[in-house]
């Protein structure tokens, strides 16, 4: 199976499991959001997928840093490889088209699988950025949040 097949079978598993649901969320007059998520890393887009499964679609995932540098995995990281080993589902909320080892085989073969060892950091982004991209999370990088306070109407701000 390609790249391309793999997402092709996503978008019908999450079509067959109702995914994205409708947002049930009424809309506020004011546009506000209904979630802030601040940190577009692995954990900023699991939140954000899930929000996106409970039907909570206005929201806004905010990163520091430029699009694909996201978290520790290219940019701080020592380690060469994930201590995790490569079985765990990771950020995919049991799917399992979207599972690290989905994407994986679909680029190297279940040979190519069997023979992986640990999952190198900078292969763990690339996923990561796929997860991004295939699932259409709302991020938007260069943005660093300063302060937060109460705004108008107990709102965040």
């Amino acid at each position: 199976m390609s790249l391309d097949q793999l997402e092709s079978r996503l978008r019908q598993d999450l079509a067959t499991l109702n995914l994205p649901p409708a947002n049930w969320v009424p809309p506020r007059p004011d546009g506000a959001l209904d979630v802030l998520v601040l940190g577009g890393g692995m954990l900023g887009l699991s939140a954000s997928f899930a929000l996106t499964r409970l039907g909570i679609t206005h929201h806004r995932v905010l990163e520091a840093a430029p699009a694909g540098r996201e978290g520790p995995w290219v940019t701080y990281a020592r380690m060469q490889t994930l201590r995790s080993p490569k079985h765990l589902v990771g950020p995919a909320q049991d799917i399992p088209s979207l599972t690290f080892r989905a994407w994986y085989t679909a680029q190297h073969g279940e040979p190519g699988w069997q023979a992986l060892g640990k999952i190198p950091r900078a292969m763990w982004q690339d996923y990561l950025v796929w997860l991004r991209r295939v699932l259409a999370l709302p991020v938007t990088n260069g943005v660093t949040a300063t302060r937060i306070r109460r705004g108008r109407d107990g709102l965040v701000a």
